[in-house]
This record gives C-alpha cells, structure tokens and sequence, in this order.
C-alpha cells in the first residue's frame, strides 16, 4: 500500500470509525471478507470504496451485516504497520456520509459527462455515467464526482453524495461509459469484465467475487442498467441508526437515568462581574465544576482514554468513578432586567471552553440574551492534540477521539439536566429561562427530571425564540 491514494482511504476510514443496527438483504449473498478486492484494478486494496466485500453476514445487527477488515488490506502507515480493525468491526455498515472511491485509469470525469459541484442535477439524468441507486426503495441518489487532486499516477475517483445515505439502507455503484482525456472510451479491468459476465466455474479465483455482486448486478439490470454497459459496479450498506448512535445514546440513557430527580454535583468557582466600561455585552463570567460519570478506561477522562465496553460491546461506567468537567459562562448584561436563555455551546476543533467568551459569542449572547455556558468537549479539545498527533501517524488510534467525544456526552447531558429543573420542581420549556440573580452566589444544587428530550427541548426554545427575535449577526464559531 503506497503513495497517496491513501489520502482518501484514510479519510474514508476515519469516517468509517464514526459509525460503530433497516432491512436485511435476504438476496445479499455471502462473501469471503477479508482479502484484496479483486474488481479494484490492484492499485489498493480496499478499492472500490466502501463495499460490501468487506462485511460478513451478521444477523444480530440491525442491516444484517458488520463490517470485516482485515489489517493485511488497509492502509499502511510510513514505519509499515497496519492499525488494529477491531473498532472499524463493531460498525454494521458504512457511514450515511462516505465518499465513494474508486479507481480508474485514465479517467476524465469532464470527457465522461460526470456531475460536477456546479450541476449536482445532472447525475439523475438517465444516462448519468455514474448510477448511485438505493436499493432498498430503487431511488436512484444524487451526487457529484471530482478526481482526487493529490498524486497524478494514481489519481482515485471521488463521488459525493450530494445529502447523506439513509441509515441502514443498500446502495449500489454503477460507472459506465467512462473516457480519457481524449475522449476515448475506457475499458472495464479485466478482472470485473469476467465478474460480471457470465457464469464462472466454481473453482474459478473470482467465482466468489461474481457471486457476491451478482445481486448488485441484477438489481442494476431491473432499473434499467445493464450489466454488459458497465466499467465498473459495487454494493455496500450504510450503517442502521442504532449502530451509528448506540454508544451515544446509550451513554446519555445511563447517565440521565443515574440522575433520577437530582441534578449533578457541581461548585461555582469564581463569579466575575464587569462594568459597561469593561464589556458592554457580558455582566458577568461564572465558572466552575460540574461532577459527571465516566465512561473512559483511563482515570479522570485523560487523554487517550477509550470506551470502557462490557462483553456485549456496550459502553459502561469507568472502574475510576466519576470526573469534574470544569465549566465557563458567560451572562449577558441583558440578563439583569429580563430573563435570559440558557445555551450550551460547543467550541472548535482542538479548542477548549474559553472560546465561549469569543467575541462572536458574545455578540450573540448580547443580541438574543443567552447565558452560553461551555465545557471542554473531550476527545476534540486543546488537551487532546498529542492523541490527535499520534493518529496522523496511526490511525488506528483514532478511536481514542472518538471514544472521548462519546463520554463528553454525558457531560453535556448532566449539564443540561440542571436547567431542566431546579430544586426539585419540573421546569417547562416556558419557565426555562434564567436570571442573572441565581449567579450571584453559588447555587443551590438544582434537581432533575432528565429527559431523553433535552434535545427537542432546546429546539423548542430556539424555535420560539427566533419567532420573537431579529435574526443574529453573528453565530458560534
């Protein structure tokens, strides 16, 4: 594995770790996973991108499916080691946002009609020369299609979809009528000219390969695509919602079912008041600690922690109890003479909790009278730049960001909680607003009746807000 069609794979694989259970494909025939694809052309092995050739049939997911890589067919890094597949093989399919990869030789997206960014419309035309087709309902799905801009000896075949694949769904990938830079036609390898011709022996070397996508193939046929037209075709199957969310939620379930009635420990640490002079749009900074589960291997959510999984696969509470996540505030002046709304914000890749007093932020605060308050989202915080480093390097351990920023959940979850009620009394969407007032002191501990609708909760707020507000002219970073 060289060179920099990499760059893509590794993209793709990243995404892939994002997601990791919709109907199964009772006609998905099963396929050795594992190895090289042979229809790739053998630039890469993992080529075309994302297939279902690296999946197995696995009937207690929710497609049916869980993916099966292989280390000996995934990108290697500069020192010549695989990472470890495990993570990538909890994942019952592809993520809904995957760029599909191939690679052609020759190929001129221009000379071959493809759908550029500027003209998205044109990959439903008929005779698109790239057919995206959702098997599950037979829509055929929009797209665009760029070559990779990176090495021009291996240049790969990126195309987009134009919105994300529906959860837990099949897809198939048809290229056809493809040309060079002249204008001249491309022909198919010759290993998928035999895979999707006619019968082959079963002791033939891509006997298995034709049996696998010959459901794909006829699937193509009955839409009006025919096999004997193509340059290349694949399948794959984008990840059921449960497994795309499953960790999450099921850490948000746990850690709100602990709270039961009560909310979250917590200590305000410093309350900071400014004058007009000092900042006309922010009376007053509060920080503090809030008291949140764990759900990390590592004590204290450090950095390069993962996901502490029971035998089931799913998350559970650290053996090192709970972690305080510190946290900022920043009250509006506004806030002094009427109820202000309280926000939860999320800083920028590597940031950290400081950037909620931005002066964007602020501005926003200033203009709709929100309390945005801030805590460090783990896994993608200034603390976690070394783990972030070391996975430019090996991407296996990637997953050390992504298990992080599955546990900052529960600290956003508990933090939400406190506004939902306050000393044992449900507060409604309606009553939700808050008073400069209660930070004056630190608070009385504030009680719970968590919700799995924290979430629909805040919308509402931020619906009814905006019907009641001139839009903003500045937003989040």
């Amino acid at each position: 594995m060289r060179s920099r069609t990499r760059l893509p794979l590794v993209v793709a694989l990243v995404a892939a770790s994002l997601t990791a259970t919709a109907p199964t494909h009772a006609a998905h025939a099963t396929a050795p996973a594992g190895g090289c694809d042979p229809i790739g052309g053998g630039v890469e092995c993992l080529l075309p991108f994302p297939s279902d050739w690296h999946t197995r049939p696995d009937a207690g997911t929710g497609t049916g499916r869980r993916l099966a890589f292989d280390s000996r067919v995934l990108p290697r890094n500069a020192l010549g080691s695989s990472p470890n597949p495990t993570a990538w093989n909890r994942a019952d399919g592809f993520s809904p946002g995957s760029t599909l990869i191939a690679h052609v030789p020759g190929l001129d997206p221009v000379a071959s009609g493809m759908a550029p960014v500027t003209d998205i419309g044109r990959s439903l035309d008929p005779d698109s020369p790239v057919v995206l087709l959702d098997a599950t309902t037979g829509e055929r799905w929009p797209h665009w299609a760029e070559i990779d801009s990176n090495d021009p000896r291996r240049r790969a075949l990126l195309v987009h979809p134009a919105r994300n694949f529906r959860d837990g769904h099949h897809y198939v990938v048809a290229l056809r009528g493809l040309r060079d830079a002249a204008g001249d036609e491309i022909a198919p390898n010759a290993a998928f000219a035999e895979v999707a011709g006619p019968d082959l022996a079963p002791d033939d070397p891509l006997h298995a390969r034709q049996r696998q996508l010959r459901p794909a193939l006829d699937t193509l046929a009955a839409h009006g695509v025919a096999p004997g037209t193509l340059d290349l075709a694949w399948d794959f199957t984008v990840a059921s919602t449960r497994g795309l969310t499953g960790d999450l939620t099921t850490i948000r379930d746990d850690a709100l079912r602990g709270l039961g009635t009560r909310a979250p420990a917590s200590t305000v640490t410093g309350v900071t008041d400014f004058t007009p002079e000092q900042d006309a749009r922010i009376a007053r900074e509060v920080t503090g600690r809030v008291t949140v589960p764990s759900y990390l291997t590592l004590p204290a959510g450090l950095p390069g922690s993962v996901l502490r999984r029971g035998s089931d696969g799913t998350p559970r509470r650290s053996l090192f109890g709970t972690v305080e996540a510190q946290f900022r505030c920043e009250v509006p002046r506004s806030a002094f003479t009427r109820p202000s709304w309280p926000a939860l914000y999320g800083h920028g890749l590597l940031g950290s909790r400081s950037e909620v007093g931005a002066g964007n932020v602020k501005a926003m605060a200033a203009e709709h009278g929100f309390t945005f308050c801030a805590t460090d989202w783990i896994g993608m915080a200034q603390d976690d730049i070394p783990v972030v480093l070391a996975a430019l390097a090996d991407i296996g351990l990637f997953r050390r960001s992504r298990s992080a920023r599955s546990r900052a959940c529960s600290t956003r979850c508990s933090w939400a909680a406190r506004w939902r009620t306050r000393r044992g009394s449900p507060r409604t969407a309606r009553s939700a607003p808050t008073t400069a007032a209660r930070w004056s002191t630190p608070p009385a501990r504030w009680s719970s009746t968590a919700t799995a609708r924290a979430a629909s909760w805040a919308g509402r707020w931020w619906r009814r807000r905006r019907t009641s507000a001139p839009p903003s002219s500045a937003s989040p970073a």
